[in-house]
């Protein structure tokens, strides 16, 4: 295998062009939907974690207390999340999906998946040199972020 060379700037291109995509389509999923974008990112993320902790959803989407309480309360109205207190911290939330939210991931996310299908017949090889270069690249970057946080 040969050497290949790549630059702080061209990481960092792709990286942001990695991300307008996710935000794009996260748009373009919400937008089928009554809720927010941001309220779409918050069940979207819950579904990607099975169960997500309130205080790292501050966290994740950089919100104030307030601002996720509201969305939460307002998700939970709607019946597509719940929330019960931690049994390890009673002054934390664990937030899941319902029924009926992840049925509405399932409904807005069909058209997604069969662009991305389409996407991996044309090259299934690329698409799991995708999938392992996106992983390496997680899995480098919490290490380092972790090295520099301790």
């Amino acid at each position: 295998m040969g050497s290949f060379e790549v630059n702080e700037r061209e990481l960092t291109r792709a990286a942001q062009g990695f991300f307008s995509i996710g935000m794009r389509i996260m748009a373009e999923m919400s937008q089928r939907t009554d809720l927010t974008y941001t309220q779409f990112a918050i069940i979207h993320y819950i579904s990607y974690c099975g169960l997500a902790l309130q205080k790292d959803m501050r966290k994740q989407f950089h919100l104030t207390q307030g601002a996720l309480s509201t969305a939460l309360k307002d998700l939970e109205a709607q019946d597509l999340i719940s929330r019960t207190q931690s049994p390890v911290d009673q002054r934390e939330w664990v937030i899941s999906l319902t029924a009926k939210g992840e049925a509405i991931l399932d409904e807005v996310g069909s058209a997604k998946s069969k662009r991305f299908h389409n996407m991996v017949q044309k090259d299934p090889e690329a698409a799991k040199q995708f999938v392992d270069a996106i992983n390496w690249f997680i899995i480098n970057y919490n290490r380092e972020n972790k090295d520099i946080n301790e």
